[in-house]
């Protein structure tokens, strides 16, 4: 008598909707979002880093430098409070795409305000 089939543990599992799904497809994907988050945590302190660098550079009056380096920090931290929403993943991925997407169009309704 052969003895049963063993199902390989350690390179395949059922997900949530019954699929096989491979192990070192997961850490493939895994690593890849770590270097996708890597690499727009890196372009937001290059972005934000050379809007302060610009504020050195052109010498602004002191108010006005307060409020442009206000304004740097609340970009600052709406972008990282979205990078984060983003990477969670799941309902978060979605509001991160509705938070996105209504900031664009308040973008656009305020240049217009802004130019009549």
């Amino acid at each position: 008598m052969t003895p049963p089939i063993l199902h390989n543990w350690k390179s395949e599992e059922f997900s949530s909707t019954g699929k096989l799904k491979n192990w070192e497809t997961d850490k493939m994907n895994t690593s890849r979002e770590q270097s996708m988050k890597n690499l727009l945590m890196l372009f937001g302190i290059l972005l934000i880093g050379g809007s302060a660098l610009t504020a050195l550079t052109n010498p602004l009056p002191p108010n006005e430098q307060i409020e442009f380096l206000l304004f740097l920090g609340i970009i600052a931290g709406i972008y990282y409070l979205l990078l984060a929403l983003y990477f969670i993943g799941g309902l978060w991925r979605r509001l991160f795409c509705i938070l996105l997407l209504t900031t664009g169009i308040m973008c656009i309704f305020m240049s217009f305000y802004l130019a009549v």
